[in-house]
């Protein structure tokens, strides 16, 4: 974990790892439980949380 953390990071920051692709939705803070449904519901594999 201490090790992955910062390489992932590092691999984020130049571009080699893309964090977008990796977000199936982004949600406001106010729907928390809808998107923790759809989460338990198998539609979405991770939501972001945008305030």
């Amino acid at each position: 974990m201490r090790r992955d953390i910062p390489r992932l990071v590092s691999l984020a920051e130049s571009g080699k790892l893309d964090l977008g692709l990796m977000v199936s939705k982004r949600v406001r803070i106010e729907e928390v439980d809808t998107a923790m449904a759809a989460l338990d519901g198998g539609e979405v594999i991770r939501s972001v949380i945008v305030f």
